[in-house]
């Protein structure tokens, strides 16, 4: 392993270690625990007059060793992230953006996490 490979899967480490909190991954009836690092990503931007009206959605960065560990790999359209959240579970599905950003991509050159962007489940 080469030493910027070594520094890659430490930062990794880190970032799970100081801002990672615990979520239930869930894919046809299996759920399991995983570390996840809770991110967003800017969906679009709307101009009113002055104002400028930004949405964003909600984005989990995991461990792509994570999910390959419990049987997983890559992450699917339609999976479920949840999430306790001020003492309440919501549950997230796996989904495209209304943009050209793919629901699911790497957010390293190593390939070592996924970015997988989600919208809150409608119950």
């Amino acid at each position: 392993m080469s030493l910027l490979n070594k520094a890659r899967s430490w930062l990794t480490e880190k970032v799970e270690q100081a801002a990672g909190e615990l979520v239930t991954y869930s894919r046809s009836g299996e759920s399991y625990p995983v570390t996840a690092v809770v991110g967003q990503t800017l969906a679009s931007e709307v101009e009113q007059g002055a104002a400028r009206i930004a949405y964003s959605d909600r984005d989990y960065l995991i461990a792509v060793a994570a999910l390959k560990d419990l049987g997983f790999g890559r992450p699917r359209i339609g999976d479920t992230i949840a999430h306790v959240i001020d003492g309440e579970e919501i549950v997230f599905v796996i989904g495209n953006l209304d943009g050209a950003e793919p629901a699911v991509r790497f957010i390293d050159q190593g390939r070592d996490v996924w970015r997988i962007h989600v919208k809150r489940k409608e119950d």
